[in-house]
């Protein structure tokens, strides 16, 4: 039998995606699985060892999604106007009418635990690659003086991440989705704000 071709792992994934954003990890079967993707039993175990083993890659790819969708923002020359634009447009997105469902990187952290190790690995690796854009940004806003030369680069990243899956999680439960525009912006400037250098009058 002739080995799959990328496109159609990747159409594999992305229909698996898909039924786990809907229905949740342990909400789908290996039969949904198989009625998703047209897989047989024996081919989905061979190509992705388990069900937790194509959770785990469908974490991956939705992350290599996430880490594309996040290149435009680069293309605003103010570093600190990268962070805002990139929250302002994610909020946008989790809270409009079809956005109930939140991001599948947090709905994976909520649902899986050591139980899963495989997903929760993944999970931890793809949050890392958004930390770390976070991080590009706040060097790149020091270099530029929009913040100050002081700034801990990891903490001011990690506090952003924190904030940005906290908006996620919440738009997936529902809660307050009407001001999370707002509270997102002010807590986001706050962040920001606390950092900027002091002007000389």
């Amino acid at each position: 039998m002739a080995r799959p071709s990328h496109h159609d792992r990747t159409e594999v994934l992305e229909k698996a995606t898909e039924l786990f954003w809907d229905k949740g990890y342990r909400g789908v079967s290996v039969s949904d699985l198989v009625a998703k993707t047209g897989l047989l039993p024996g081919s989905l175990y061979a190509r992705f060892g388990s069900k937790e083993g194509l959770y785990a890659a469908c974490v991956q790819h939705y992350a290599d999604i996430a880490e594309a969708w996040r290149h435009p923002f680069e293309s605003y020359a103010s570093p600190v106007e990268r962070i805002r634009a990139l929250f302002r447009t994610m909020v946008a997105q989790v809270t409009a009418p079809d956005g109930h469902r939140g991001c599948f990187l947090v709905a994976a952290s909520q649902e899986c635990d050591d139980r899963e190790p495989a997903v929760t690995a993944a999970v931890a690796a793809c949050m890392e690659r958004s930390v770390s854009w976070f991080a590009r940004q706040v060097e790149a806003a020091v270099n530029a003086g929009e913040l100050p030369p002081d700034t801990d680069v990891t903490a001011l990243a990690t506090s952003l991440q924190t904030v940005l899956s906290g908006v996620q999680a919440m738009a997936r439960g529902g809660v307050a989705v009407s001001h999370l525009p707002t509270a997102a912006a002010a807590t986001v400037d706050a962040l920001l704000a606390a950092r900027e250098p002091t002007r000389s009058p």
